[in-house]
């Protein structure tokens, strides 16, 4: 009878005593503390948590919702781009142990550069380029999509592709010769960009974090931002219709030439800092 009670009791506790201080739920069984759900093979002795999805003793809460932020260094990848910076803001939500969806908003400047035709006197061109003015190009980009963790210390990277819209702003620039009056005009002007454009595009890179406390990692991303379609447009004149006899430039064609419609594809690849801040740990 007194086995059996002392049996009982030991049962009785194992089934009552429970820590609720958070996501472990540890169980006090007679031989010592265990969890229900799984346990970690590969070390003994340490409690696994099936809520946090790694080995209680370090890094932090894969999946607990976290914000991000970060900034860093970028460079354009065409003819009308030179180098910039950018930053943003990230809120990812797990969805699984390795899995999570991120939405964020991004910004990015970038320089403006301009790529003359070969068809231009290098004089000319060393004139036009005075025009041109320090304006830079502004990206504003709402972006979604998934991300993948590998690791599950301290030590982590982060894979991840996402879809969105950027909100391009061309650089306000009149390219050209100026007139006596020091103005470019419609007749000495080579190139135009101006207005507000919107694109689809995409967003791809890696992040590897290191863990700083309970709460917060800090991460290196370098990244590529791409769009599948040209998706910004100004208008220029065709300086090779300004060649006479297919060699010779003549100015006074050239001045006659209408502004034409032209399409181009921008796109940028950086590297940034940031830091990671988990909500609910």
């Amino acid at each position: 009878a007194q086995d059996f009670n002392t049996t009982r009791s030991n049962r009785q506790n194992s089934n009552s005593t429970i820590n609720s201080g958070g996501a472990k739920k540890v169980v006090q069984g007679s031989d010592g503390p265990y969890n229900p759900w799984e346990m970690d093979d590969n070390n003994e002795g340490t409690v696994m948590n099936p809520l946090v999805g790694g080995n209680s003793t370090g890094g932090n809460n894969p999946l607990s919702s976290s914000v991000s932020i970060f900034a860093g260094v970028s460079a354009g990848g065409k003819d009308y781009t030179g180098n910039g910076w950018n930053g943003g803001l990230e809120y990812q939500l797990p969805i699984g142990r390795m899995l999570s969806l991120t939405a964020g908003v991004g910004f990015s400047s970038l320089e403006f550069r301009y790529r003359f035709s070969g068809f231009l006197p290098e004089k000319m061109v060393g004139e036009m380029e005075e025009t041109i003015a320090e304006n830079s190009w502004g990206i504003t980009t709402l972006s979604a999509g998934p991300r993948l963790q590998i690791g599950r210390k301290k030590l982590r990277a982060d894979i991840y592709g996402k879809a969105g819209i950027s909100f391009v702003r061309n650089p306000k620039q009149f390219i050209g010769l100026r007139d006596e009056e020091g103005k470019v005009t419609e007749a000495t002007g080579l190139a135009r960009f101006s207005g507000n454009q919107t694109a689809f595009s995409i967003l791809t890179g890696a992040a590897v974090k290191y863990a700083l406390g309970r709460k917060v990692d800090i991460f290196i991303n370098p990244y590529l931002h791409f769009y599948p379609a040209q998706n910004i447009s100004f208008t220029q004149k065709d300086a090779g219709k300004a060649l006479e006899n297919g060699k010779d430039f003549n100015f006074e064609l050239f001045s006659r030439l209408p502004f034409e419609k032209t399409r181009a594809n921008l796109q940028s690849m950086g590297l940034n800092l940031g830091l990671t801040y988990y909500l609910f740990k």
